[in-house]
Formats: C-alpha cells, sequence, structure tokens
C-alpha cells in the first residue's frame, strides 16, 4: 500500500471504528487521555446572499489519544489530529497524513489502531 492509501485507511478508521474504541477503552483503562490545544478553521454561510465567513476556532483541553508526540486521534469521531509547529493541533486530511508522515509510521499508527479495535471488542464478547 502506499502512503496515500494507509493515510486514508487510518482517516476513515479515525472518523469511525477507531474513535469508538478509543472512547470504549478510555473507561476500561486501556488507553490513555492527552488533553491538547487544538486549532479548527470553520466556514459559516450567513445572510440571503450566503456570503461566506473563515473562522478559525481555538479550543484548550481537548481529549485526544495519542499516537505519537504530533499525532492524535479526537474523541467523538473527529478525527485524526497532526501537531504544527505551534504545537497546536489542528485536524488533518488523508493528504495531510500522508505528506507529513512516512509509509512505515502510518503502518505503525494502523497496527496500533487495529490492535486497540481489536482489544476492545474482544472484552464486549
Amino acid at each position: 500500500m502506499t502512503a496515500v492509501e494507509l493515510a486514508k485507511q487510518l482517516v476513515e478508521q479515525a472518523a469511525g471504528p477507531l474513535s469508538d474504541a478509543v472512547m470504549r477503552s478510555i473507561g476500561r483503562d486501556l488507553a490513555t487521555v492527552s488533553c491538547v490545544s487544538v486549532r479548527t478553521d470553520v466556514v459559516r454561510h450567513i445572510g440571503r446572499r450566503r456570503r461566506e465567513v473563515r473562522e478559525s476556532i481555538h479550543t484548550t483541553g481537548v481529549n485526544v489519544w495519542l499516537l505519537d508526540e504530533n499525532t492524535a486521534i479526537g474523541l467523538a469521531r473527529s478525527g485524526v489530529l497532526l501537531c504544527s509547529t505551534s504545537g497546536i493541533f489542528v485536524p488533518a486530511t488523508a493528504a495531510d497524513l500522508a505528506s507529513h508522515r512516512t509509509e512505515t509510521q502510518l503502518k505503525d499508527y494502523l497496527a496500533l489502531s487495529q490492535q486497540l479495535i481489536t482489544e476492545t471488542a474482544a472484552r464486549e464478547n
């Protein structure tokens, strides 16, 4: 698999089964949550002419599961987050992940993710 395919797979997992597994595993002490600062860019449509207003929202104390010190999975299906040079995490697309992480790193993230998903599923049964 290429880095882009691996990144797409991780982003898809983070938006669904991985985020759910992280939430369940926290209560069972299988995963540790960290609090980080997150910046999100939001586009709002205002008025009859649907004028776009772009805003950047900075939130502190956001709970995440850290894959490493610069990569995190946001809780509540908020996806993959990458740490910017300013130390603030920002939402990442598959293209962002593929360009900022090696194939080996992405494979490691997917292995960690799959392990957590499997462990939480096994404990539910």
